[in-house]
């Protein structure tokens, strides 16, 4: 198994372990979607903790200790604050975020639907928010073709939702935010 892994990937989860420290799923370039700790980062004076948050676009290095990930560094890329000061906009990434960790599996490589996501947050993050709506349907056909899973008969919002919570027999949660 491989100690040392360095990737660059967008923080697609995060929940609170233990009393500083913080598990994080990460969508990576290379190695797909992993988790990893992030220890101390919950800490007033972490380091890391900035370059760790929702959608962040980072560059990470990771120790691999009996089976476990841990975050060695962090390093931010590009970050998104219209997607967090804008509730439309942080609503659709929040949308499209949630079928992207649904539809994937942990450590299998999807280099291709990484870039598209990252390319669907920037579009996102520069867009005006009543227009997000064609860049949230274009990411979700691009990620139900790339996967296998088929398109519906009739492309637009509604029937892509029906069609994503058909594929998954369960409702999406983030579209009641």
């Amino acid at each position: 198994m491989i100690r040392h892994i360095t990737d660059e990937g967008i923080v697609i989860r995060r929940f609170n372990r233990q009393e500083a420290d913080r598990q994080l799923i990460i969508f990576t370039k290379n190695h797909g979607k992993i988790s990893a700790t992030a220890k101390g980062v919950r800490r007033p004076g972490s380091k890391k903790a900035g370059h760790l948050e929702l959608f962040s676009h980072v560059q990470v290095e990771l120790v691999n200790t009996h089976g476990y990930l841990t975050i060695t560094q962090a390093a931010s890329i590009t970050t998104f604050p219209c997607l967090s000061s804008q509730l439309p906009l942080t609503r659709q990434a929040f949308i499209a975020t949630e079928v992207l960790d649904r539809f994937t599996v942990f450590e299998e490589n999807y280099t291709d639907l990484f870039l598209h996501y990252l390319e669907f947050l920037k579009r996102t993050n520069q867009a005006d928010p009543a227009s997000t709506d064609s860049h949230l349907s274009a990411f979700e056909v691009h990620l139900l073709q790339s996967l296998g899973f088929g398109l519906p008969e009739t492309i637009n919002p509604f029937t892509l939702k029906a069609f994503i919570e058909s594929i998954l027999d369960h409702p999406l949660r983030s579209t009641k935010v």
